[in-house]
This record gives structure tokens, sequence and C-alpha cells, in this order.
């Protein structure tokens, strides 16, 4: 994971971890993060089973940790690889309003009320979702995903 994400890793290797959490849930399975000095108290009692943190607080604890200088930016890697968003279902909902000439890839999932305007273009395996408005000319690229009422 660490080198998935850019990290040293400084400690077991070998740890798995399944899930993340705040640093006051997290159990043996999960890998949690810490980015404040105020939080910083917490990091000796928590029970996760790895953290991530910066360099200057990776000597404040024994756990098996991720060591990157932005550990926020590494936690938000580290919970993308282990909840990865659902893979899109390829569909065009009825209510949909798609502009003739726009381009919208087969194996996109269009949603609910969606409205794609001229020339807009929707990439392969791309889920746009219900209420979202893409306007004229707007390129939305594979493997997006544009969340409920966005207007882009």
């Amino acid at each position: 994971m660490a080198d998935r994400v850019g990290a040293v890793l400084d400690g077991d290797g070998d740890v798995v971890v399944r899930r993340v959490a705040t640093l006051e849930n997290a159990g043996p399975d999960a890998i949690t993060f810490l980015t404040s000095v105020r939080m910083r108290d917490l990091l000796a009692s928590t029970r996760a089973g790895a953290v991530i943190l910066g360099p200057a607080d990776a000597p404040g604890t024994a756990l098996p940790k991720l060591v990157h200088r932005n550990p926020y930016a590494t936690y938000a890697r580290v919970a993308t690889l282990l909840h990865p968003p659902p893979p899109a279902t390829p569909r065009l909902h009825p209510t949909a309003c798609v502009a003739p000439d726009a381009i919208v890839d087969p194996s996109a999932d269009i949603g609910p009320f969606v409205v794609i305007a001229a020339r807009a273009q929707v990439g392969a395996r791309a889920i746009i979702g219900a209420g979202t408005t893409l306007d004229t000319d707007v390129v939305v690229g594979d493997d997006a995903h544009q969340y409920p009422q966005v207007a882009v």
C-alpha cells in the first residue's frame, strides 16, 4: 500500500488493514491518520492496526505507519483503495434528457433527471448522478463520477 500511495512504510508491513477509521474509533483492522497537533494525545490510545502521519509525528508511535509529508492526502488515497466507488452499471435512465449531438459511451451510467447538453461527451464507465447537468461542450472522461445534482 505504501508504494501505491507514495508513502514510506515504517514498521510491520504484514499488518492487514481492511478499512479506514478515526483515531478514536479504529480497531485492529483499520488504518487511521494524524494531521492535527490537537489529536496527538489520541495517538497513544488508538486501537488502530496502522496509522498515517507526517515525518515529525512518526516517532510518536510504535504502530506500523505510512509516513508522508501530506498525511491527509495520503489518507484520502488509502480510503479510495480500501473503499473504491461502485462500478458503473450501463444505463440511460428514461427521465434523462440527452441532446441529439451529445456523445455518451454505452457503458456509462446516466441517472434520473440528468441533462446532457449539445456536444457534451461522457466517457466509458462514467457515472452521472441524478439531477446532474452537463452543459454544452462539457467533456466527462472515462471512469469519472459526477455526484447527484452537480452542474458542470
